[in-house]
């Protein structure tokens, strides 16, 4: 059975959380460290916006400033999320590998209905994977910066909502 490492981390500012992620995959994939699950929360309000957002044109930069919210970039796609007030994981492992299927969607959806049956242990009972098209992705949620204003093929939705 392959060795799995988890890390239950302290709070920290984004900036270092952010680092710490790219670390934990950088050594994942050149094999200095088995795959990784990462459990971290925030100091402050932080902003983290995907690799490929256009911050400059998304991000109002003063007005964060402004209510003591921090912004960095994550190491990985999708929209700006607003943290605080939780626990973030990251999942790092090299690819291929044995457990997860080699498209990104076949392993969202591994790590989606792992991560239901563990808020049904924490007594969440309704989570599903939601099971949404692209087409209809487009017609109910319109295109926002904000990663939480829609819900993707395979994520967890609760009562409806990511």
């Amino acid at each position: 059975m392959e060795e799995w490492r988890v890390i239950e981390d302290s709070p920290r500012d984004g900036a270092s959380n952010m680092a710490i992620d790219k670390a934990i995959l950088a050594a994942c994939e050149s094999g200095e460290v088995p795959p990784t699950l990462r459990l971290y929360s925030w100091k402050q309000p932080t902003l983290t916006v995907g690799y490929a957002q256009d911050i400059d044109r998304e991000i109002d930069f003063g007005r964060c400033r402004e209510l003591g919210v921090q912004v960095v970039r994550r190491p990985t796609g999708g929209r700006a999320i607003l943290h605080h007030h939780e626990v973030t994981y990251s999942l790092a492992a090299p690819v291929p590998h044995p457990k997860f299927p080699s498209s990104l969607q076949g392993a969202y959806k591994i790590i989606a209905r792992a991560l239901i049956e563990g808020l049904e242990k924490l007594g969440v009972k309704d989570a599903v994977l939601a099971n949404v098209r692209k087409a209809d992705r487009r017609q109910f949620f319109p295109r926002s910066p904000l990663c939480l204003s829609s819900i993707s093929h395979w994520e967890i939705a609760v009562q409806g909502a990511k």
